[in-house]
């Protein structure tokens, strides 16, 4: 085995011991923490939306500690691109950087499902399917949730008939940039390597006989998870005021 492909194993190893590290301590100690200081208020819109996009980011770092084998290297490219987009969220929101942007994160998920929802019976009428008597509980289900209002919601906060495809309205890029050169920077490093084992052609199966290329992407999932999940919990330490600091563990 090459000095370098040693390396790489080392740096691989390394990271992946530290997420799991901080995987633990946040179950054990931060979750809980968190989950007291805000039963003891009443949280705010931009509290829960901190609250719950980290505890997303946790969820999915559980899932990447699991991935522990080079040939787990399709899967840790596209999820560290999945941790991206929620780091990249808990930016917005901590800096609010997003008009409304609270109200829009709150409303999202179900004005998000609605408008899919609806979408899809128009498509399957237009093909010819018969939706309604196919899927008659989501027929049932856009009856309901048009007499809600939540087509004047979508209207109200998106200025459109259609929820966009994600809260925030903006591409992905377009969010990154609100952040600045830094977060550009990551989004050119970060992003697309996950996009390419996500929506790649044949190129990617061909790394399997190759210890080395398929380490060298399981390192960097780890070493960029590990660096996206400390910043994550730094925000949710400075602004729930926890005691507990992963930059300094």
């Amino acid at each position: 085995m090459a000095q370098n492909e040693n390396n790489v194993i080392s740096r691989a190893k390394s990271s992946h011991k530290e997420l799991k590290k901080m995987h633990e301590l946040t179950s054990k100690i931060i979750l809980p923490e968190l989950d007291i200081k805000l039963r003891s208020c009443q949280p705010s819109p931009k509290d829960c939306a901190l609250r719950d996009t980290f505890i997303r980011i946790y969820l999915v770092v559980g899932s990447i500690i699991k991935l522990n084998h080079f040939k787990d290297f399709h899967v840790l490219a596209s999820v560290t691109r999945t941790v991206f987009e929620l780091y990249i969220d808990m930016h917005l929101l901590y800096k609010d950087k997003i008009d409304n942007g609270f109200e829009k994160f709150t409303e999202f998920g179900v004005a998000k499902k609605f408008s899919t929802t609806k979408a899809r019976k128009n498509w399957a009428e237009q093909n010819k399917f018969p939706f309604d008597k196919k899927f008659p509980r989501r027929v049932e289900y856009l009856q309901n949730m048009a007499s809600n209002k939540i087509p004047k919601k979508i209207q109200q906060l998106w200025k459109s008939t259609k929820c966009p495809d994600h809260w925030s309205a903006l591409s992905v890029s377009d969010r990154v940039a609100k952040l600045g050169t830094d977060f550009i920077e990551k989004y050119i490093m970060f992003y697309d390597i996950g996009n390419w084992y996500i929506h790649s052609g044949p190129f990617d199966w061909k790394f399997l006989g190759n210890g080395t290329s398929t380490n060298i992407i399981a390192a960097f999932a780890y070493e960029s998870s590990v660096e996206m999940f400390r910043e994550c919990y730094n925000i949710c330490a400075n602004h729930f005021n926890l005691k507990l600091n992963c930059a300094n563990k």
